[in-house]
């Protein structure tokens, strides 16, 4: 699989399900994941795979962490991803929903098939080099972050698959733009305030990209359209 299309996936993630009220239990809750920065690595049928941040143009890493909005604004998302190339592509992502701030506080978080607020939902994708795929999805089981902020996302995962397989891991990340900053880093809360009538102003300094994402959120009223101001404003405001 090319950079390009691991590039495509890098940006297109969403969040797909959700998952009950964690834990929160501060950054000093448990030990650090063990592994050094720039590191997603995950183990699966006895095999380990290690995914180390490597850039793939335009700024974009293989390893990361990014945040950004569910289409209609309902939630913030917040993803935590790594692709190793090799004899086979692999692509490992936690996708969260978060309803008031990401990145989210330190804590535990629960693994469902299905992320809702405060949850995460995971993702194996395996490709060999003849293109056919295999696809995993997660059903249960239980995201540690052990420290969480902007440009510094570490933590553990233990997750139980649909297929009857139990995935750990382990990763110790930045934001997939190699500089760290970026609308994509974060963070974005709902302290940030604003109105639909704002996001309306924001979309109206032309870029392309901004009237879908007010179409959508304006139906949820303010707050959604203050998660997408959170988000993008700094893309799309003048």
């Amino acid at each position: 699989m090319s950079p390009g299309t691991v590039l495509a996936l890098a940006l297109t993630v969403v969040c797909a399900g959700a998952c009950g009220s964690p834990s929160p239990t501060g950054d000093d809750a448990d030990a650090g994941p063990g592994v050094p920065p720039g590191t997603f690595e995950w183990t699966t049928g006895g095999q380990t795979l290690t995914a180390t941040a490597t850039e793939v143009g335009v700024g974009v890493v293989t390893v990361g962490y990014q945040i950004g909005t569910a289409t209609d604004g309902s939630s913030f998302t917040f993803s935590i991803q790594g692709t190793q190339f090799g004899t086979t592509f692999d692509m490992f992502v936690l996708a969260g929903s978060f309803a008031a701030t990401v990145p989210p506080p330190a804590g535990h978080y629960r693994i469902v098939g299905a992320a809702a607020d405060r949850q995460f939902s995971g993702l194996l994708t395996s490709a060999g080099a003849s293109g056919m795929s295999n696809v995993i999805f997660s059903q249960s089981g239980e995201t540690v972050l052990t420290r969480s902020a902007v440009g510094d996302v570490e933590g553990t995962f233990t997750m139980q698959t649909t297929s009857a397989t139990t995935v750990t891991g382990r990763f110790n990340v930045g934001c997939l733009t190699a500089s760290n900053t970026g609308f994509r880093c974060g963070p974005a809360s709902m302290d940030a305030g604003g109105t639909c009538a704002d996001l309306l102003a924001c979309c109206a300094a032309g870029d392309p990209r901004c009237p879908p994402l007010y179409s959508a959120a304006m139906p949820n009223g303010d707050a959604a359209c203050v998660r997408v101001l959170s988000v993008y404003r700094s893309l799309f405001c003048p």
